[in-house]
């Protein structure tokens, strides 16, 4: 399931991108696209990444050197993490999993809902929060 969204990318040394990019859940993690890379100076390593898309290509890219903050505009909810950084790219900026699990994110029926995460376990709030 995707779901659209505006995105403010910030590195480490204060540099910062507003892009359009997508909530993924077939994504395993986080991808930026070479361009935004290049745009914003982020440095890549060598650590080579393959994932498999949506209409069953192999997407293939690197890693970045440094974690970045990723900022769902929108929601206000952002975290540090190290996106892999590929060439062609559905948009600018595909938040995957790695970054859903960590911030207590799902998607159903094409809208966002929001839990609380527990370590690495998660707590979804019972029918009695509600009332």
């Amino acid at each position: 399931m995707v779901v659209l969204t505006r995105v403010r990318i910030t590195t480490i040394g204060g540099k910062e991108k507003e892009k359009k990019g997508i909530l993924d859940t077939g994504s395993r993690w986080t991808w930026i696209s070479e361009g935004v890379a290049d745009e914003m100076g982020i440095e890549l390593t060598k650590k080579k990444v393959k994932a498999r898309t949506a209409d069953n290509r192999i997407a293939e890219g690197v890693l970045s050197a440094q974690p970045l903050n990723f900022r769902l505009i929108d929601y206000g909810v952002h975290l540090w993490l190290t996106p892999c950084v590929a060439e062609w790219l559905a948009e600018d900026i595909i938040i995957g999993n790695d970054f859903m699990d960590k911030t207590g994110i799902r998607l159903k029926k094409g809208e966002i809902e929001f839990y609380e995460p527990v370590g690495e376990l998660y707590f979804i709030k019972a029918e009695a929060d509600r009332n």
